[in-house]
Order: structure tokens, then sequence, then C-alpha cells
């Protein structure tokens, strides 16, 4: 889904800054938007580590350096680990809330400072038709979208008197 939205950008002559957990994504997501004609920024970092704090406030600034300012920041990280309830591993069960739901607060929260200087910004969210329905298997990922969803709206109502706008894209 992101590396969609970045294309679309892209083909619409944006500015793209693309940040992935995976350095073969990474690359593959540079060569698609430079052949959508556009020339991409990179950073690859791991959403919700302790320290993404620290690297969500680089991003910014590496976007803010590299094209002039931050208009629209798409928070679409994601991935689903599926088993039983009774054995899902609390491990992955952190992983995936800090990818699905910190990681897109923590990257917010950065964008926030560009965005209200200008009073102009567009914050989009990734959910999901399981932000409101469960799933056997899909636990925490349901949970993580379920977050999101009142997340969206609390962040939207927060800053729109900034001129910032907020909103979830549930697929």
């Amino acid at each position: 889904i992101g590396l969609g939205i970045s294309r679309l950008f892209a083909e619409l002559s944006a500015n793209v800054l693309i940040v992935s957990r995976r350095e073969p994504s990474l690359v593959e997501a540079v060569r698609t938007i430079t052949e959508a004609g556009a020339d991409p920024g990179a950073v690859a970092y791991r959403v919700g580590r302790a320290d993404s704090e620290k690297d969500a406030d680089a991003s910014v600034a590496l976007a803010i350096e590299r094209f002039g300012r931050l208009d629209i920041l798409v928070n679409a990280a994601g991935f689903q680990h599926v088993a039983p309830a009774v054995e899902f591993p609390l491990e992955r069960w952190d992983a995936l809330l800090a990818t699905m739901l910190t990681a897109p607060f923590v990257l917010s929260q950065a964008a926030l400072p560009a965005m209200m200087a200008r009073r102009w910004g567009r914050i989009v969210n990734i959910g999901s038709v399981t932000s409101v329905f469960g799933f056997a298997g899909l636990g925490p990922y349901c949970a993580s979208r379920g977050g999101i969803h009142p997340l969206n709206m609390t962040l939207a109502d927060d800053w729109a008197s900034s001129g910032l706008t907020v909103n979830l894209l549930a697929t």
C-alpha cells in the first residue's frame, strides 16, 4: 500500500521520502519511484523500536533538508503474524503493536512541528476493515487496527485548529 501511494505521489510530481524497515524493500521502492519520474529520498529503520522517536525525528529532518518542507505523511508500515490467540508469541504481539500503532503516533508527533509551523499538513494513516471486525488468528493485528481508528480521530480533532488534516484509509 505504501509503495503504491508513493508511486502515485511521484507520478503527480511530488517529492517522496521513503522509509522502509528492510534495505531490499527500500532499494526496490527507490527504483519504482525513480521509474515514476521522481528523485526520492530514502531511509531505512525499523519503526517501533525503542529508539524510533530519534529515527522518526531524523526522517522528518531529512525530508525537510532534502525537499524544503514536509506536506504529507503516510503511515503505511505493517505486517501480519497469523496464529491462534493461545499460541500467539508475546514478542510478536509487541512488535506488531509497535509497528502498526505506536509508529504512526511517533511519526505523526515528529511531523507535527514542521506542519504546524506552516499551518498546513496532511497525515494519512492506513487502517483496515479489521478495525471494526475481528478475524480468527489475527487478534493482535485486529487490535492494532482497532486502535488506529480512534487514534486517528483524536489526532484529527487535536490538530485541526492548527491547519492539519488527519485521515484514515481503511482497506
